[in-house]
């Protein structure tokens, strides 16, 4: 990371109270246990069933402490690495793009599944964006660092998980989420390209 990268973190701290909203949310829910963790997660019967909110929520709780902190960890390691100046409205719009994204492919692509629980997935996705805002603010690691979360995403595809976390998360890591997160995440840069291209005689924002 770039000392301009750096230098912006200290100035504008959009980025982390965005993922300490993020966080707290999520801890609060924790806080709910196993009962509220059932009624939100991931279900393939139940949001067929027309409990749809399960497709964004089941990204928000997890299957224990451990897998909650992992997650958190995460949301601090994009709010040091990516201190992107965005208002909370289009951070939480983000969340939800990349969120139901992954579930529209979990429903569609793994019919097998019946619930999951956990924000790893949209997390891949919050790196991929991350890594594009790096890449147009003019640092060079930016491109080293895609490659390497493509390199891990492959890896896992053919190989499973780098590193087996079920002890410490409770459940088995569910790989393909983190693709999923991904795609999305290119789909949603695509789409916000094109949107911005069409909409460029009569704004010059462009913002994603």
């Amino acid at each position: 990371m770039s000392l301009m990268i750096i230098d912006r973190w200290f100035e504008d701290r959009r980025a982390a109270l965005a993922c300490m909203t993020t966080a707290l949310l999520i801890g609060a829910l924790s806080l709910g246990g196993e009962s509220l963790t059932e009624l939100l997660r991931y279900d393939r019967s139940a949001i067929f069933a027309g409990q749809w909110w399960r497709a964004l929520s089941g990204h928000l709780v997890h299957a224990s402490v451990g897998h909650t902190l992992l997650n958190v960890a995460g949301l601090v390691l994009i709010a040091l690495l990516f201190p992107e100046p965005l208002p909370l409205w289009r951070w939480a719009w983000r969340l939800l793009i990349l969120s139901l994204g992954i579930s529209a492919l979990m429903l569609w692509r793994l019919p097998e599944l019946g619930w999951y629980v956990g924000l790893s997935g949209t997390l891949h996705g919050l790196f991929v964006l991350g890594f594009w805002w790096l890449f147009r603010q003019g640092d060079k690691l930016a491109p080293l660092l895609l490659i390497v979360l493509i390199g891990k995403l492959v890896w896992e595809h053919f190989n499973g998980p780098i590193t087996s976390n079920e002890a410490l998360v409770g459940v088995p890591v569910l790989v393909e989420a983190h693709s999923y997160g991904a795609l999305c995440a290119v789909i949603y840069l695509a789409l916000a390209r094109l949107g911005a291209r069409l909409s460029a005689p009569r704004t010059n924002t462009g913002d994603i």
